[in-house]
């Protein structure tokens, strides 16, 4: 996987070698050390342990490289016109993933805000990590290579909403954004979601974002933000 990596790094230089290319801006999923460039955890992937791909990545393109964590990087562009704001990004494919951010700042440290296993429904279903009603285990197989099931999609309704009504109260978010995969079927997902969030008294904006080039521009934009601040101070 590390050797996909830089195969397709080194390939994007190459493309652009008329370019003075600066920095390279790399989202990573699953569990990140983003101070010092190191992919802690990797999801489905057996012994992927702290590798530090900011090294491995510098050393074979010789240019400057910015590790973040994928949903952080999903959050950045939406921060940039919303400085004052408190924003939650919940991403929701096989598993979720969690950003915040407060003031318009993203709060940032290894392994924080891992929401897929908090307890969702008290003694729900089974999950994989052993515990009972965890969200992930809701949000299991609700996406198929056919796209939504939608009885599956359908038990998620009442958890997530539980879990977006409690984040939008711990953070007191001015902003809650859906993203992922799941968020391509808001014809079928949106006014369920949203009537259940209405019976628990939820008053936040909500907003649906399918997924997109975000965590790809939010790379970039975090790469470029911290090359003019390092040339600056």
């Amino acid at each position: 996987f590390v050797d996909e990596v830089v195969s397709f790094v080194k390939k994007a230089y190459n493309d652009f070698k008329d370019k003075n290319v600066i920095s390279t801006g790399v989202a990573m999923q699953g569990t990140v050390d983003s101070q010092n460039g190191i992919s802690v955890k990797m999801p489905g992937i057996d012994g992927w342990n702290n590798v530090e791909i900011k090294k491995i990545l510098e050393n074979e393109t010789g240019g400057r490289v910015f590790v973040e964590h994928d949903p952080d990087c999903l959050l950045y562009p939406h921060t940039q016109n919303s400085l004052r704001e408190n924003t939650v990004l919940l991403r929701i494919d096989k598993s979720v993933d969690m950003a915040v951010a407060v003031n318009g700042k993203i709060i940032r440290a290894t392994g924080i805000f891992e929401i897929a296993h908090t307890i969702a429904v008290p003694n729900g279903k089974k999950c994989r990590c052993g515990q009972q009603g965890c969200l992930e285990a809701y949000v299991g197989g609700c996406i198929t290579d056919d796209g939504i099931d939608k009885e599956k999609s359908a038990e998620l309704i009442m958890p997530l909403a539980v879990t977006v009504k409690n984040l939008a109260d711990i953070f007191r978010a001015d902003r809650f954004i859906l993203t992922g995969t799941l968020m391509e079927h808001t014809d079928f997902f949106e006014s369920r979601l949203t009537d259940e969030l209405s019976s628990l008294g939820f008053a936040t904006r909500l907003e649906f974002c399918a997924v997109s080039d975000y965590a790809m521009r939010g790379a970039a934009l975090r790469a470029i933000n911290k090359s003019i601040n390092s040339l600056m101070f």
